[in-house]
């Protein structure tokens, strides 16, 4: 092939140039470019999953402690419970290797501590003014009327 061939077919304007505004910046071989982005990407996402599924885990674990220290397993059962399956079924999944299920799992539960948090402070007020303003409760041992006389 002559060379005046050569040095045309090299300066020849492609679908990459239009798109930079200049010859090409992506080099003679655009595919292998992108298939080098592909493969890289490919190959650092696996381990993004289980990075996020464990702190996820690690937050709603977290969240469940201060639940229970706070008694919302006592004032607010159906959430503290919830949240305690939840994480549970989290950690189940996250030993399976799935990552992104186990994550969502965590995220319900830590939503659901969040809510026992919640409920159970409204419900610890309730019970601390009910037991305030409730009747005093008779006594164990029946008192006997006094009778005139003694």
């Amino acid at each position: 092939m002559p060379a005046h061939r050569i040095a045309a077919a090299i300066q020849a304007p492609t679908a990459w140039s239009s798109l930079s505004g200049s010859p090409s910046r992506l080099g003679s071989r655009p595919s292998l470019w992108c298939l080098g982005l592909l493969l890289a990407a490919a190959i650092g996402t696996p381990g993004c999953g289980a990075v996020s599924a464990s702190s996820a885990l690690n937050e709603a674990n977290r969240d469940l402690r201060e639940a229970q220290a706070q008694q919302a397993d006592k004032f607010a059962p159906y959430y503290y419970t919830r949240a305690e399956s939840y994480l549970q079924k989290a950690k189940e999944l996250n030993g399976m290797g799935q990552f992104q299920v186990a994550a969502e799992y965590a995220r319900v539960s830590q939503e659901a501590a969040g809510k026992s948090l919640e409920v159970g402070k409204v419900n610890k007020e309730q019970a601390g003014r009910r037991d305030k303003f409730a009747p005093k409760k008779p006594s164990d041992t029946p008192s006997t009327p006094k009778l005139p006389g003694e």
